[in-house]
């Protein structure tokens, strides 16, 4: 796992599909990986039929957290009126502020260690902490078993402190610290 960057994110759509998990046992260690390799190559071709150019690939997305039980979603980025409410469903994700990392290795192991650095490594000494937005997987098109494969994880994050203009403040004081 490498930190990229900072970054503020527009509100987007995305649609797909969506199953409930939860932290609890760590049900979401199986639950997610199974839930991307029950995915069928009909549905995955479907949602291809419906992704915004220059938003290429699927990507899971972590949302509607309470009490360690969350939804998580298999989609791709897409217009509003791009799909029927019966075949695919749909999330809004919210404008956000996004600290950006690349994750390289077979998956689901490379994606499990890097959240496991996320968390346990680099959040804690970041100066920022969890936003309450969703948290996203990008795993653009590829050979996901390949130790050489590459997709980034999006963590929704706001600065510690509650003053105003903080999270321009501490991307500063963070970027100077980087070099």
């Amino acid at each position: 796992m490498k930190f990229l960057k900072l970054e503020t994110k527009p509100s987007f759509g995305i649609v797909g599909y969506r199953k409930s998990t939860s932290v609890e046992n760590n049900a979401n260690l199986s639950d997610i990986p199974r839930f991307w390799r029950e995915l069928t190559a009909a549905q995955q071709q479907a949602l291809s039929q419906i992704l915004i150019a220059g938003h290429a690939g699927m990507i899971g997305v972590s949302a509607n957290e309470k009490k360690g039980h969350f939804d998580y979603w298999l989609a791709v980025v897409s217009l509003k009126n791009a799909v029927s409410a019966d075949r695919f469903e749909r999330l809004e994700i919210p404008e956000a502020n996004y600290a950006v990392f690349s994750v390289k290795g077979a998956l689901p192991e490379a994606l499990e260690q890097a959240w496991r650095e996320i968390y346990q490594d680099w959040l804690p000494q970041s100066g920022f902490q969890l936003a309450n937005r969703p948290q996203i997987e990008w795993t653009p098109a590829g050979k996901t078993q390949s130790q050489d494969y590459g997709c980034e994880i999006w963590l929704a994050v706001e600065a510690k402190t509650a003053s105003g203009g903080a999270w321009k403040s501490v991307v500063a004081q963070y970027e100077g610290f980087k070099k």
